[in-house]
């Protein structure tokens, strides 16, 4: 599974200034980058092959020849994690590629999440996908979960489809120089999120300062039901300044 390079060049919209970039051209299909900002998957993962697979791919591409393609949930030591430097503020920028079929009834499914240092659990962790289950049944839709930061955990739900079956620009905008403060937008149109007994907000934070600012970016198929199916995510960057949705 592991093989090619990684770096903070090469992905839509880079200038080279960014945190982190990657758009996957650099590395062998059905392999995932290694070195520069990427860890290396655990060795437990080879065991996981039968029920999952991840691997970069040409079937499906945004913004160049090649994805990373990830099929049905897998436990959270076999993410791809990438460091970029800790920062007060920064913004993330991510193409995603839900296939029709996956199914996201009645459970929480992400693809993409953000940890306070290189984490092979679940959290702490703030969490980007679909929800549908409680505690947001009446406002199902793109989440934020804040879980394991700055007190409990914190969901809101965005009572939205999410798009499938369509390249869609995902961007999440983080500050963390006290309270953790989280809001995302779908193809340019910021979220305003909702769950159930909250109040409508444009963004959801954690109730206390953190103690350790979020400094990885993960990919992956984290669910809390089966999610048979593949996601595909391109064009990943990380930067202090808004990269914006280049197509």
């Amino acid at each position: 599974m592991s093989g090619g390079s990684g770096g903070v060049m090469g992905s839509l919209g880079c200038t080279g200034n960014e945190l982190l970039c990657e758009d996957f051209e650099d590395v062998a299909e059905g392999m995932v980058p290694t070195g520069g900002p990427w860890k290396p998957l655990d060795d437990s993962c080879k065991y996981q092959t039968s029920s999952f697979t991840m691997g970069v791919t040409t079937a499906l591409a945004n913004g160049g020849s090649k994805s990373l393609k990830v099929t049905n949930k897998h436990f959270a030591q076999c993410r791809l994690s990438g460091e970029f430097p800790a920062t007060d503020e920064f913004w993330v920028r991510a193409y995603s590629y839900w296939e029709p079929g996956l199914d996201i009834s009645n459970r929480e499914t992400l693809d993409i999440d953000l940890t306070p240092g290189h984490r092979t659990s679940d959290d702490p962790a703030v969490r980007f996908g679909y929800r549908s289950k409680a505690p947001c049944e009446e406002y199902a839709g793109p989440q934020i979960t804040i879980i394991g930061m700055g007190g409990g955990e914190v969901t809101g739900c965005a009572s939205r489809a999410m798009p499938k079956g369509e390249w869609f620009c995902f961007e999440a905008h983080v500050q963390q120089a006290s309270t953790l403060v989280v809001s995302t937008y779908i193809d340019g149109e910021a979220l305003s999120y909702q769950s159930t007994g909250k109040p409508m907000t444009e963004s959801i934070a954690t109730e206390a300062p953190i103690s350790q600012k979020i400094d990885h970016i993960r990919l992956g198929i984290f669910s809390t039901g089966e999610a048979q199916g593949s996601i595909y995510l391109d064009d990943i960057a990380v930067s202090t300044t808004r990269i914006g949705c280049a197509n």
